[in-house]
């Protein structure tokens, strides 16, 4: 596997030795590490330096690695930069935090430094993949930048109640859905840039459940226009002062991953619709197992996440399984009858474009096992046992 040169990857690292054999590695395996000793430089560095990939610590002085990755994935200058946690903290709380909050990878130190550097260079690669942003600028001269729509939500939310709601439709549709909602808004709501897919929409004095009653019609008639499917998160503040627009934009956007689990048009912060979990399916997710009980089990979780399961116990089936379904996550173990899991990479490494993402699961945890499943294509390695929890934590991030 090749690595972009020269390319630049920020290491938050506050522990002086751990930090040396990680840009010494970088460095050789030809990547430009830039180094920072705190999380309350990560944001500066990454903006300034506008690295391919970051590499945060959690426990670090000034802001902690989970906050460094909020604001990250918070600013749409950056939220695409891969970032991938590397850290002592290795329970799977600290994993489904890290996972949740957008981080694309979750390393346990000590770290194996060639897998360190083929899981940096199969991010970069899926990050490579990614379509580029098609909005860069604000569609309508009501729309503000993401900055100044901050530093409105933050003097609004001083004063008075207010809502917030984040917008998510197709980016292929983004200027156009843009300029509708302004016209539907009232004048003294803001709305604002919020990357390529998101709009963000202020309502002063203005409680959640009347904003989601506002904001659902407006859906309806965008959606009627053809813009595709379009889901809002809300939240809202009682008094003034309460809560900061950062912490506002963080539980909208828990909200709107609430809406898109549910397929359902608008969720609020916090409230439980009390729906049935099942939801129309969000990918395939191909499980090739000869272990009936390890099948059934990843089944019933992937079934409950929404995403459609096929059962595949050999190699053969597996195959055939992953070229009938365009968007895919294989979770695919080693040791199977008929066709290896080493022979399914072998062969999908030839034929995938680039689904489906490959999720090894397997009771082989040897670095050379490790290792060769990465370099035939896999997307990701989970060891057995295994939580299930964290399995559909790592599928999410594949597919998304």
């Amino acid at each position: 596997m090749t690595t972009p040169q020269g390319a630049k990857i920020l290491v938050a690292e506050d522990e002086s030795d751990q930090r040396a054999i990680v840009t010494t590695c970088l460095e050789g395996a030809g990547f430009v590490p830039i180094a920072v000793v705190s999380g309350d430089r990560v944001v500066s560095t990454a903006r300034a330096e506008k690295p391919a990939l970051i590499l945060l610590d959690i426990a670090m002085p000034g802001l902690d690695g989970y906050s460094a990755c909020r604001l990250l994935k918070a600013d749409p200058d950056l939220a695409d930069i891969p970032v991938m946690f590397m850290t002592t903290r290795a329970h799977l709380d600290d994993k489904l935090a890290g996972l949740t909050l957008g981080a694309d990878e979750f390393l346990s130190k000590p770290v194996d430094l060639r897998e360190l550097v083929l899981r940096i260079q199969l991010l970069l690669k899926r990050s490579h993949a990614r379509p580029s942003p098609e909005v860069d600028e604000p569609s309508s001269s009501r729309q503000l930048t993401y900055d100044a729509f901050l530093a409105v939500a933050t003097e609004e939310i001083g004063r008075s109640p207010a809502a917030l709601a984040i917008v998510r439709l197709p980016a292929k549709h983004h200027k156009e859905g843009a300029l509708l909602l302004t016209e539907e808004i009232r004048s003294r709501d803001a709305i604002g840039a919020y990357g390529s897919k998101r709009l963000l929409i202020l309502m002063p004095e203005m409680a959640a459940v009347a904003a989601r009653d506002r904001l659902e019609p407006v859906v309806d008639r965008l959606v009627a226009r053809g813009l595709g499917r379009i889901y809002v998160g809300v939240t809202a503040i009682e008094s003034a002062g309460t809560r900061t627009a950062e912490a506002l934009i963080g539980e909208a956007e828990e909200a709107l991953g609430e809406a898109r689990s549910l397929d359902e048009k608008t969720a609020i912060w916090g409230e439980r619709s009390g729906r049935p979990a099942a939801v129309p399916s969000i990918g395939t997710v191909v499980i090739a197992d000869d272990d009936p009980e390890i099948s059934r089990i990843i089944d019933a979780e992937v079934r409950a996440a929404g995403y459609e399961a096929i059962i595949a116990f050999d190699g053969e089936q597996a195959l055939a399984a992953v070229r009938e379904h365009d968007r895919s996550v294989l979770v695919l173990d080693l040791m199977m009858p008929k066709v290896n899991g080493f022979e399914v990479l072998t062969t999908l490494d030839e034929i995938r474009a680039p689904w489906p993402r490959i999720m090894v699961l397997s009771g082989r945890g040897r670095e050379q096992d490790v290792v060769r499943a990465f370099e035939l294509g896999a997307d990701d390695y989970m060891t057995k046992p295994f939580n299930p929890q964290e399995l559909i934590a790592r599928i999410a991030g594949l597919l998304k």
